[in-house]
Parts: C-alpha cells; sequence; structure tokens
C-alpha cells in the first residue's frame, strides 16, 4: 500500500519509519479463530496488555519487520469546532488533510481507497457543502 499511495502522486503525506520500544513473543497464529473469545486473555482483560504487560523479548527485534506509518500533518484551525466539517479557506490544496482527530481527502482520494483499500479504508462523505470526504 505505502508504494501504491507514494506513486499515486496524491500530496499531503508522508511516510515515517515506525521504531519498536517492545516485542513480545505472542503465538497469536495458534489461537483459534473462530472462538468468540482468546483462550487466555491478557492481565486486565484489554487486548492491549499483551504487548504492555507482557514480557520485553530484545531478541526479536531482528524478526520484526520494517514498518511505517501514514502521517498527515496537522492544519489547526481547520475544522469547525464541534463538527465534523472543516472551513474550505482553511484546507491546503492536498489531497489529504486534517485537523486533529478527523482526516478528510479528496474525492479523487476516495475512490482510489475505496477502489483499491476497501477492506481496510472506510470513506464517508462530508456534508454537501464541503469538497471532500472524512476517513
Amino acid at each position: 500500500m505505502r508504494a501504491h499511495l507514494e506513486a499515486s502522486g496524491f500530496t499531503g503525506f508522508a511516510f515515517l519509519p515506525v521504531t519498536y520500544d517492545k516485542t513480545v513473543l505472542i503465538n497469536w497464529t495458534d489461537w483459534e479463530t473462530s472462538a468468540d473469545m482468546p483462550a487466555k486473555l491478557p492481565a486486565g482483560g484489554e487486548p492491549a496488555n499483551y504487548i504492555e504487560r507482557g514480557k520485553h523479548a530484545p531478541e526479536l527485534l531482528t524478526q520484526m519487520p520494517a514498518v511505517w506509518a501514514l502521517h498527515v500533518p496537522a492544519n489547526p484551525g481547520l475544522q469547525i469546532e464541534g463538527t465534523a466539517r472543516f472551513d474550505p479557506a482553511k484546507a491546503p490544496e492536498t489531497d489529504i488533510f486534517r485537523s486533529y482527530g478527523l482526516i478528510w481527502v479528496t474525492a479523487r482520494m476516495a475512490t482510489f481507497f475505496e477502489t483499491h483499500y476497501a477492506d481496510w479504508v472506510t470513506c464517508t462523505p462530508s456534508p454537501k457543502t464541503l469538497p471532500a470526504s472524512s476517513i
């Protein structure tokens, strides 16, 4: 997906390398995927606790793949307070942009995601008066 996005010509994002602060050995490939719940829950019951409360295994770092994060710089003041809308006058001329929690994409980029990555990305149209979709 990274190579596809980089080759797409879309603007407004970058990929940043992700570092591993903690690696935990979890044999998740042995889990019964048809079960409603895992056979063993982590302490506290929260899924994040598999990692947060697990023992760090630094020897696993050499086996971990390179991972990248999609970075969309924030545009403070873009989002209209208390809404899921943005001020078009403050929108950058890019295909993807955000204020804080919401990310907006142009209709062209929404079509790209829906065509190629519908299993991983869902785009919801913004109100009709606005020119972009919100992820």
